[in-house]
């Protein structure tokens, strides 16, 4: 069985329907567990990196599910054959998921997590009529959003781009909103007038978050 991180198990826990396309599949760790736990019946794995697609595919072969793969060297979701029932793109800043999100409509259900700028996902996401279905952190040596989401009514506020929903409620949310209103705070504290407007917003959003969690 292939071995995941605790960020990509809970991506795979995301996972479900006829056909994923993993998005920048790096080694296809993902893809080839989400096969082998029949999670998905037909993957697409998609890279921009050759020496990725190679690794991916000695993978597929080593577990036996190449059969019921396809590789793609492509930049994004450009060379998709068809509209998947879901797709992954996780591991690369929200800039470049946006880019990829732009490309086209190419999936009925999309599990994004980026490694930085989340906030720039979300704002996409609000403006460009996505409905967000989950939205949480994960720890995984640093921590992660993880955001569900499919086209439809959008239901993100101006008030939880930094943070996001934490929908469903996890731990690691909060761990996460204490630490960064802690280095918020320390940042405020030195240079409270030159504190740019991108940082002022997100610690008004942490403020509200940790303020919300000491009531309950």
């Amino acid at each position: 069985m292939v071995k995941l991180s605790r960020r990509l198990q809970a991506i795979l826990s995301e996972l479900e329907g006829e056909t994923c396309a993993d998005i920048g599949c790096d080694h296809g760790k993902l893809i080839v567990s989400a096969l082998l736990n029949n999670k998905v019946k037909f993957g697409y794995a998609v890279d921009i990196s050759k020496k990725s697609l190679e690794k991916a595919e000695a993978l597929s072969r080593e577990e036996k599910v190449d059969s019921r793969m396809t590789l793609l060297y492509s930049d994004g979701a450009t060379d998709l054959p068809e509209k998947v029932s879901i797709a992954v793109i996780a591991g690369m800043g929200a800039t470049e998921t946006v880019h990829i999100l732009s490309q086209r409509d190419f999936a009925d259900k999309y599990v994004l997590s980026p490694h930085q700028d989340p906030q720039i996902l979300r704002q996409f996401l609000k403006n460009n009529g996505f409905f967000v279905i989950k939205d949480y952190i994960i720890f995984d040596k640093k921590y992660y959003p993880i955001i569900v989401a499919s086209k439809g009514a959008t239901n993100y506020s101006d008030e939880e781009m930094f943070f996001g929903k934490n929908q469903p409620e996890t731990n690691d949310f909060f761990s996460y909103v204490s630490l960064r209103k802690k280095q918020l705070d320390k940042l405020n504290n030195l240079i409270e007038d030159k504190i740019n407007p991108k940082t002022k917003a997100e610690k008004e959003e942490a403020d509200r978050w940790y303020n919300k969690k000491s009531l309950k």
